[in-house]
């Protein structure tokens, strides 16, 4: 788990994460298909508004989660319990370790069901399909392609939440609770 969103400046990673974003985009987009340059930095700049919002709103997200489980926790209390809610040593305060455990229950709240993960492999397959039975010009078919494999990717995310990170949570809600 990353502690660098307790601690770090409130805009340096949704910056950082939306322009990289931005130019991975802009250079697909000049590169893979005939659109005209403005195109492409219309496109990067919607790819980072969208990939910055959505890091600043995950960090937003952890700091008030941290915030609510900490309590009067001093700032490096509170990224101890935040950081001993997914890994390393069990802490020796017992406030830590109360954080650390609100911590761990909640993130476990929030992990998908399986048969979420279950459900987006026959509908990635329909994609794959579906792209592959067209008749569109290539420039299309790779413009289309890059979705694929971002929700490809997203797949492999969601079927490691759902099985993995929660067994893996379940086990250390056990050793914070003991």
């Amino acid at each position: 788990m990353q502690t660098a969103s307790l601690t770090s400046s409130r805009w340096a990673m949704p910056v950082a994460a939306g322009a990289t974003a931005g130019a991975v985009v802009i250079l697909f987009v000049i590169s893979a298909t005939p659109a005209p340059w403005p195109a492409a930095l219309a496109c990067g700049a919607l790819a980072a508004s969208l990939i910055g919002s959505l890091i600043e709103r995950q960090a937003r997200a952890r700091r008030e989660l941290v915030r609510t489980a900490a309590g009067n926790l001093p700032p490096d209390a509170a990224a101890a319990a935040f950081h001993a809610a997914g890994h390393g040593e069990i802490p020796a305060d017992p406030a830590v370790r109360e954080a650390a455990l609100k911590i761990a229950r909640h993130q476990l709240s929030l992990t998908p069901p399986k048969s979420i993960a279950l459900t987006i492999f026959p509908l990635f397959g329909a994609t794959a399909v579906m792209i592959a039975s067209t008749n569109a010009p290539g420039w299309v078919l790779v413009v289309f392609a890059l979705p694929a494999a971002l929700a490809l990717i997203c797949t492999g995310v969601l079927t490691w939440q759902a099985f993995s990170r929660a067994n893996r949570l379940r086990e250390r809600i056990r050793l914070l609770s003991t």
